[in-house]
């Protein structure tokens, strides 16, 4: 019994982490986009 317990907390807090893990990757990839948005506004304004 305890086993099962323990894992199903474990997995939960597995498939949490995985979550955050995900939104802070689109995060991530959002402003690295909109870095390259600004590099390339930037870019033609120099030019």
């Amino acid at each position: 019994k305890y086993k099962n317990a323990y894992y199903q907390t474990a997995e939960k807090e597995i498939a949490q982490n995985a979550e955050k893990l995900g939104q802070m990757r689109k995060e991530v990839m959002q402003e690295s986009i909109k870095f390259q948005k600004a590099d390339r506004v930037s870019e033609m304004s120099h030019k």
